[in-house]
């Protein structure tokens, strides 16, 4: 369990951090950044679910959270950077930033794939099914409404 956990967030993390814009100012590589996150919950639903699962139980958890801390760490600092630069409001911490930021990006895929997949034969399900989560356009808008919902 160990090897695979490893596997697969190292494969994330690198997905995360290869991003041409190291050189931008820190809110720009924030977007990117958690662009990235997001596509790659998009593209890889079942394999970020898992890790989200993985969570709950309490062996994969511990091990699996201390490994999760490398990709914050560096979002963390690229956080306060923008903070330290203006860009990003100054009166939340870099864990509330993170939280809001993954709540308005990634949480909309991980609630409608998961309702979908507890009650798929359900009539009601084939309105959420048109709800648009995972398209680059609505990626984009949210992206647009977090970050400017962060500037001071």
């Amino acid at each position: 369990m160990k090897v695979l956990f490893q596997k697969i967030y190292e494969d994330y993390l690198f997905k995360l951090q290869d991003y041409p814009e190291k050189d931008a100012k820190a809110a720009v590589q924030l977007q990117q950044i958690f662009y990235r996150m997001t596509k790659y919950f998009v593209e890889n639903f079942n394999t970020a679910n898992f890790l989200n699962e993985a969570l709950y139980h309490s062996k994969a958890a511990s091990y699996f959270t201390n490994y999760r801390v490398q990709h914050f760490i560096f979002i963390r600092t690229l956080i306060e950077q923008a903070q330290r630069e203006g860009d990003i409001c100054s009166d939340m911490n870099s864990y509330e930033i993170y939280t809001t930021l993954q709540s308005i990006l990634v949480q909309p895929i991980i609630i409608k794939n998961s309702i979908l997949e507890q009650h798929k034969n359900e009539p009601l399900m084939e309105k959420l099914k048109l709800i648009d989560v995972d398209s680059e356009s609505s990626l984009q808008k949210r992206l647009r409404v977090a970050f400017k919902g962060l500037r001071p």
